[in-house]
């Protein structure tokens, strides 16, 4: 057994007069004896300050309490009353001076009965009787003067041999078997048989637990006859009577009184007993046999709780504690003292989860519970903590355990630790400082354990913003594992970009490792921003040389919004020194898909697609290749869709003797159409193209569009002199060629001045000639005259509708009399703003739900 809990004290040896005891009943400091001769004594029994001998004093003994056997007494202090069952019937007493009320009628023939008193706040105690005849079950309630019938007789199989209330449910125990019968509803179920016990025997737990005898073993049921735990109570026989004392259920056996433990199942204590076979208890217990009475003495709680501690039955001390009734601020300490105990025993034990829950409640120091592991303090060694348990190394399996329980409570402690931090005023005190060096402690500690249990959250534990992991040490810690990827989220979280670009470089072209390649890089320098922008110049130069078209996604990848914010102008520069190649593709990027507008980017992008185009003319001298081609292709369209350029400094650059196609766009964005339509048709000699650039011109709306086309017709009718273009190049003075005029007059006839048109042709022309441009010219302004006629009449009819409408709405008009009240709410109008429906209702404009719904209608 673990300990003494209770000590048995002799209260009565022997009764006078061969008395022989029937029931026994206890309140207070008081003991109620019934005797098989009708003969009921009242003691007082008080205990000297060491509890080992009891002051016994006879009080009041009735010769006369009744004539017959005192079957069963019940003391219900609360409400100053004792019932008897004696001669079959329940009579009832007051309590103090033990003066008969009277006999409840009703209750003739009673074999049984059980009370039932359930504390009902500020309306007073609610008491209830349950009393058994024959096979009928009769339920009372107390009004302050009697007992009152509370419902209608109930009936039941069998006379009851046992009642117990519960709740407001009855549990009854027949001859053979076990009921269960709810009042609410008044549904009886029966639960099982008996066995070979003598007697039913029912005892009430707490919560609605019922604890119910079959031969040796008591089952706990809940409210609904289910069990309510997976286990039961194994006597070492079987009772005769069972009584719960909490935390404790004591059955009589033949021999012994045993107490147990109901959750664990646990024996206490067996004491020895003659003869008993009786027990009742209220502030304390009393057993008795025939003739004798002996007290069930609380040991002193100290010694109790000192004696349980040291055989390390710690939950049975808290069980203990708890319900006695010591001063609070002791007895906090002591729970404390207890449960710290609890805890390391449990962990000792390897019990890490119901351990980690006592450290949780007990809000215990982190630092003494991550010394519980060798080596997770860093240089610091566990033999620095003292603990009240020997804790011993634990194996691998429980280690990885153990530290997952740790980790969730460091967890717990440093969510709590960083809610502080935010509702402090300040983190410049000393209980800043505490509160940041226990963190550090703390997210240095669950790195250990995460990296030590394989746990996958090490990567989200180091992108905390917040993570105060302690430097030196973490990167210890992973470089030793090879957490190289965590290691570098690590440096980035701290903001050591510089460490960790170093390791990325490192380990890039190191097979095997888990930053094998160069996307990891890149992605780490295209989320720094430009306010590292020297040190993504540093390791992007690295970059370039080892693979450029890699290198080049650290300036242009479009998803990531720090890549877009660098200055352009700098990237374009560092590109220009490390990788020239890469500088084309840079300005396609910004300006085909960033949209980039200014002219310095659009110049030199020019000027990078002119020396592709001339690098590639020195190498193969006179003539194009396809590479040639494919540059002056890509220039040409940028130099007809790009709007940001400055023609007057560009041009300057270009050869007089070759890219003449090249040479007009920059003459044509410089307003200088005549000029560029002259490379067309008299150099480059392609009328198709003169006719785009005259269309694309004109429709542009730019610089002279209108003239366009009256310099393309002079091209053909007076040829500039080709010297005055500005280019090196061999060609004859072009002759007028009046044929092709003739066709741009009369397919443009609708783009070109007639009168100037007219002064341009030669002298000599005929009308004839002309006849069918001048019949194009007539019929185009006929037909703008005619369409401006009818554009004139239709607005006109549409000016007369218009005034027709305005007059008839003038015809309705409301008058807004000092009389005149809104229609919905009843108010006069006077002169707030008011709405005005079709049909004349008028009303406040703020009543108008909806204008084209009218209220009346």
């Amino acid at each position: 057994m673990p300990h003494k809990a209770f000590e048995k004290v002799s209260v009565l040896e022997r009764l006078p007069s061969k008395l022989v005891i029937e029931s026994i009943a206890t309140y207070g400091d008081y003991l109620l004896v019934g005797t098989r001769d009708g003969v009921l004594i009242l003691y007082s029994i008080i205990m000297d300050p060491d509890q080992s001998h009891p002051d016994i004093k006879l009080v009041r003994t009735l010769k006369n309490f009744s004539k017959k056997p005192v079957m069963q007494i019940v003391a219900v202090e609360r409400i100053n009353l004792l019932i008897s069952l004696t001669d079959s019937t329940i009579f009832l007493f007051e309590l103090e001076s033990l003066t008969l009320i009277g006999p409840i009628q009703k209750t003739k023939g009673a074999s049984i009965f059980a009370v039932d008193v359930q504390e009902n706040g500020q309306n007073g105690d609610r008491v209830h009787l349950c009393v058994a005849v024959k096979k009928k079950l009769q339920i009372f309630q107390w009004n302050e003067v009697n007992f009152t019938e509370l419902a209608a007789d109930l009936s039941v199989p069998e006379t009851p041999r046992a009642i117990v209330w519960s709740n407001n449910s009855l549990w009854l125990g027949f001859k053979k078997s076990y009921y269960l019968n709810k009042l609410d509803n008044n549904d009886m179920v029966e639960l099982f048989e008996m066995g070979k016990s003598p007697e039913p025997m029912i005892t009430a737990l707490k919560n609605g637990i019922v604890a119910v005898q079959r031969d040796d073993m008591t089952v706990l049921l809940n409210s609904e006859g289910k069990p309510a735990k997976s286990f039961t109570l194994t006597w070492s026989d079987t009772p005769f009577n069972t009584l719960y004392s909490a935390p404790y259920i004591m059955g009589i056996l033949s021999r012994y009184l045993e107490i147990r433990l109901v959750d664990p199942p646990t024996l206490v204590q067996s004491i020895e007993f003659d003869k008993a076979k009786l027990i009742a208890c209220d502030k304390y217990c009393y057993v008795a046999s025939a003739n004798s009475v002996w007290r069930v003495q609380p040991v002193r709680l100290s010694d109790q709780l000192e004696t349980l501690i040291k055989a390390k039955e710690f939950e049975l001390a808290l069980n203990l504690l708890d319900i006695n009734s010591i001063d609070a601020v002791q007895k906090q300490q002591q729970s404390r003292r207890i449960k710290s105990l609890l805890a390391f025993d449990l962990f000792a034990k390897h019990y890490f989860q119901r351990a980690f829950k006592y450290f949780t409640e007990l809000n215990f120091d982190v630092r003494t519970l991550i010394g519980l592991f060798p080596g997770l303090m860093g240089e610091e060694p566990s033999t620095n903590f003292e603990y009240p348990i020997e804790i011993t190394r634990l194996s691998a399996t429980d280690e990885h355990n153990g530290l997952t329980y740790l980790a969730d409570y460091l967890t717990l402690v440093r969510n709590n630790l960083i809610t502080q931090k935010k509702n402090s005023d300040s983190d410049d005190g000393v209980e800043g400082k505490k509160r940041d060096s226990l963190l550090q402690v703390i997210d240095t500690t669950l790195l250990k354990c995460y990296i030590k249990t394989g746990n996958g959250v090490v990567k989200s534990l180091l992108r905390l913003k917040d993570n105060y992991c302690h430097i030196d040490t973490s990167v210890k810690v992973l470089k030793e594992t090879n957490s190289l990827e965590e290691l570098v989220i690590f440096y980035e979280s701290k903001g050591l970009h510089e460490r960790a670009l170093e390791l990325l470089k490192n380990e890039a072209k190191r097979n095997g490792s888990p930053l094998n390649g160069f996307d990891k890089i890149i992605n780490y320098l295209q989320k720094l921003g430009e306010q590292y922008l020297k040190l993504i110049f540093k390791f992007s130069a690295w970059v370039l040389k080892e693979s450029p078209d890699n290198g080049l996604m650290i300036f242009i990848d479009e998803n990531i919004p720090e890549v877009e914010s660098l200055p352009r102008s700098r990237v374009y520069n560092h590109l220009q020194s490390f990788c020239p190649e890469l500088c084309i593709p840079y300005l396609q990027h910004i300006i085909y898909v960033w949209k980039e507008e200014g002219s310095e980017f659009h110049n030199d992008l020019i000027k990078l697609y002119l020396q592709e185009v001339e690098n590639e003319v020195s190498k193969i001298g006179d003539g194009e290749n396809a590479a040639i081609r494919s540059n002056r292709t890509q220039l040409v369209k940028f130099l007809t869709e790009s709007n940001s350029y400055t023609p007057q400094s560009l041009v300057t650059f270009f050869p007089t003797s070759r890219l003449f196609e090249e040479r007009a766009l920059l003459l044509g964005r410089l307003g200088r159409h005549d000029q560029a339509l002259a490379i067309y048709v008299h150099v480059v000699k392609d009328d198709k193209m003169a006719e785009e650039y005259c269309w694309r011109i004109y429709n542009g709306h730019g610089s002279g569009h209108t003239e366009v086309y009256h310099h393309f017709l002079r091209m053909y009718l007076s040829p500039p002199d080709p010297k005055g273009l500005g280019i090196k190049v061999d060609i004859v003075k072009p002759e007028p060629n009046v044929k092709r005029a003739l066709e741009i007059l009369e397919k443009y006839y609708d783009r070109i001045n007639t009168a100037e048109a007219l002064l341009l042709l030669p002298p000599t022309m005929k009308v004839n000639e002309i006849s069918s441009f001048l019949m194009n010219v007539v019929e185009d302004r006929m037909s703008r005259r005619r369409n401006g006629l009818i554009l004139k009449s239709l607005l006109y009819s549409e000016r007369l509708q218009v005034q027709e409408l305005r007059m008839q709405y003038r015809k309705h008009y409301s008058n807004i009399s000092e009389d005149k009240s809104c229609r919905v709410c009843g108010k006069r109008i006077g002169v707030s703003a008011f709405a005005r429906y079709p049909n004349g209702i008028v009303v406040h404009y703020g009543c108008c739900a909806d204008i084209k719904v009218c209220p009346e209608v």
